[in-house]
This record gives C-alpha cells, sequence and structure tokens, in this order.
C-alpha cells in the first residue's frame, strides 16, 4: 500500500461517508463564503472600505478571489439563500443561480443523453447543456414572438387602412348625400317657384279669359239683339200695313176674328212688356 492509501480507510463504505461528508462541507463553504462577501459588499463604509471598488481589491488581496469569482459567490446566495443541496460546487451552484426562477424547480431532459433530471441531479455539463437548449429556446421564442407581434403590427396597420378607408369612404358618401340633398332643396325651390309662376300665370290666363268670355259675351249678346232688332223690323215692316187693310177695317162683323186677333195683340203685348222688364233689371245690375 503507498502512504495515502495506508491513511484512509480500507472500507468503502467509510470513504463513501467521507465524501459525502466533504461534498457538504464543500456545499455549505460556497454558501457561508458568499454571504460574508455580500455583506462586506453591501456594507462596504462599516468595514472601513470607501465602495465597490474597495470591495473588489479585498477580495482579490485579501481573499483571494477575483472580481468575477467574488459575484459569482455573491450571486449564489442572492439567487439560492441556502435551499440548494449543499454538495454542489460553486460552479453548478452559479449556473443554477443564473437559470430563471421557474426552471429551477423543474425537471429537465439533458440534450446529450435524454435523461430527465432535476437541476440539483445534474453534473455542471449536463446545466451547461440544459441552460444553452434553455437561452436558445428563448431565443427562438423571442423571434417568434416578435414575428408575432410584426405580423400582428402589419395586420393592425391593415385594420387601420381599412377603417381610414371607411371613414374615408363614408365621408364621401356623406358629402355626396349632402350634395344631393343641397340639389334637391333647389330643385324643390325650383320647383315650387315655377308652381308659383305658373299658378300666377294661370290665375292671369283666366282672369283674361274670363274678361275675353265676359266681352265676347257682351258681343255675342248685341249681335243676337241686333239680329233680333232686324227680325222685328222686318215683322212690323210686314204687319204695319194689316191695320189699314180691308180685313181689319170689317172684322167688327166676326166675333171670333176680333177675338182671335185681339189674343195676338196681347200676346205681343206680354212679350214686349217682359222684354222691357228684362232690359231694365239688366241696366240696374250695370249701374250697380
Amino acid at each position: 500500500m503507498t502512504n495515502e492509501l495506508q491513511l484512509l480507510s480500507n472500507d468503502l463504505n467509510v470513504i463513501t461517508a467521507e465524501v459525502k461528508s466533504y461534498q457538504q462541507i464543500a456545499g455549505q463553504a460556497v454558501f457561508e463564503i458568499g454571504r460574508r462577501l455580500k455583506v462586506v459588499r453591501d456594507n462596504a463604509k462599516e468595514y472601513g472600505l470607501e465602495g465597490f471598488r474597495d470591495w473588489e481589491v479585498w477580495c482579490a488581496e485579501n481573499c483571494g478571489f477575483s472580481r468575477n469569482n467574488a459575484n459569482r459567490l455573491v450571486k449564489i446566495v442572492e439567487e439560492l439563500g441556502d435551499t440548494y443541496h449543499p454538495n454542489l460546487g460553486a460552479n453548478a451552484l452559479y449556473l443554477i443561480a443564473t437559470l430563471p426562477e421557474p426552471e429551477r424547480i423543474k425537471p429537465h431532459i439533458v440534450p446529450s443523453t435524454g435523461e430527465i433530471k432535476t437541476v440539483n441531479e445534474m453534473t455542471v455539463r449536463e446545466l451547461r447543456e440544459v441552460k444553452k437548449a434553455l437561452k436558445e429556446s428563448e431565443q427562438q421564442k423571442k423571434v417568434l414572438q416578435e414575428e408575432l407581434e410584426h405580423v400582428k403590427n402589419e395586420n393592425h396597420k391593415e385594420v387601420i387602412e381599412d377603417l381610414k378607408r371607411d371613414v374615408e369612404f363614408k365621408q364621401e358618401l356623406f358629402e355626396d348625400e349632402r350634395m344631393k340633398n343641397e340639389l334637391l332643396e333647389q330643385q324643390l325651390y325650383d320647383t315650387e317657384k315655377q308652381l308659383r309662376k305658373h299658378e300666377e300665370f294661370k290665375r292671369k290666363l283666366k282672369s283674361a279669359t274670363e274678361s275675353k268670355d265676359s266681352v265676347g259675351q257682351k258681343i255675342s249678346a248685341t249681335t243676337e239683339v241686333s239680329e233680333f232688332m232686324f227680325l222685328v223690323e222686318e215683322l212690323l215692316q210686314n204687319i204695319a200695313p194689316v191695320k189699314y187693310s180691308n180685313a181689319i177695317m170689317n172684322i167688327s162683323e166676326s166675333k171670333v176674328a176680333i177675338e182671335n186677333l185681339l189674343s195676338v195683340v196681347n200676346r205681343v203685348e206680354s212679350w214686349c212688356k217682359e222684354v222691357r222688364a228684362t232690359i231694365d233689371k239688366n241696366n240696374v245690375i250695370d249701374v250697380i
């Protein structure tokens, strides 16, 4: 046996227990170191440091941690606290701490093996694979989201353009309707004006017609009366000699002939009275 083997137990169970114990101590050490670095960083002036740069110098010169390593340890404490398995190393813990919080508590498929594991069960290599896969998935999701937003924006633009065209079309329709209404109102006004003129013309025409009819009636009446006068004159000329005839002179011998002649004379006298009465009546109306 070598000296190293002589210093360790020859019982495998003991060796296993010792490995787990040191793993636990290493995991706890990561959190304890990170917690102390964080307290000093967040309260630098209380520890005699001026600020963040002094804190980085202290980490490097006094504790042996580079700026990146110191910030990684603080990140582990800030994100995980002491909730993760203490046997994980700083690299594994940092990879878990930089995962999105929802991804830390659910199982994942390891791309290289296809195994399903929780983050606490993965090696550093497996964590890196899962983290890379999640990052690629997130990038693809981001690209798809951007494409979706682009499509939405294009659709929105199309919708907006459609709405603008619809508004413009409705405005044109409104303008057409307004112009039609104005034209109809003007036509109605012109029609009413023409109707008023037509009614006035009809009234004047009726008045002129009535006046013409009145004159015509007077002319016609005068003509008829003139003709009647000629007939009466002709009648008088024809019957005037009768009064001197022998028949009239000798009629006294015939009673029947006298009665017949008197009847005719009476009828003529009655007609003359009616004509005179009509003439007198018309004269009174004209005077009024």
